[in-house]
């Protein structure tokens, strides 16, 4: 979807992103404007709205804590639930103007999904024989493997993602006195939600590629 306020071109500009183990060049789509923040000991998050009630939600880990880690830190857990409930009942955040900065990147994902299907014990699409589809079809089939991939792009415009799984078979108000700014200049996660306040895609960038 296009954001509901659309990025400047004019307002880009060429940074540095400190990636784990390196430092990247990229470019930086700038913004500001009046918005929410939420905070926890280990992050400050915010969002960005696009037309069709959907939102992207940036979370990023304060210096010396990694995505990784922020991932199983039960109070990130705890913000996530809350904000997909009512972000309203999330008890440490603020109105401020909100100096964004976000940088442009097209990410993809392949996953192969059949030895997890496998570990949960979801084996039996896997066998050829085993009469696993019989309800739905007259002839014996099997799966010879689960693939899922996705891609998830930002640009000026909007956010663009999609994704496929394949299974081949043998009004207006004063503005806030406070100011923050708001740069992804490290890994950070992100979140699309949708109209129904449930998260679409959800993924973590480490580095940026140019």
């Amino acid at each position: 979807a296009r954001w509901y306020h659309e990025f400047s071109p004019s307002g880009n500009e060429e940074g540095t992103f400190h990636a784990a183990y390196m430092d990247q060049p990229c470019t930086f789509m700038n913004q500001s404007g009046q918005g929410e923040y939420y905070k926890g000991e280990n992050f400050t998050a915010t969002a960005k709205y696009m037309y069709g009630s959907q939102e992207l939600l940036f979370v990023l880990p304060e210096e010396g804590a990694s995505p990784n880690e922020l991932l199983t830190d039960p109070e990130y857990k705890r913000f996530i639930s809350a904000y997909l409930e009512d972000p309203a009942g999330w008890e440490n955040k603020g109105y401020s103007t909100i100096n964004l900065s976000v940088p442009k990147f097209d990410i993809t994902s392949d996953m192969d999904m059949a030895p997890g299907l496998r570990e949960m014990g979801v084996s039996g699409i896997f066998e050829g024989g085993s009469g696993s589809f019989a309800p739905i079809a007259d002839q014996d089939f099997s799966f010879t493997g689960v693939k899922h991939a996705c891609r998830v792009s930002l640009d000026e415009e909007g956010c663009e993602a999609a994704s496929v799984m394949i299974a081949p078979v043998s009004g207006a108000s004063a503005p806030p006195e406070e100011e923050l700014d708001f740069r992804l200049d490290r890994p950070f996660l992100f979140m699309v939600i949708g109209n129904e306040s449930l998260p679409i895609y959800m993924g973590v960038v480490n580095q940026i590629t140019e």
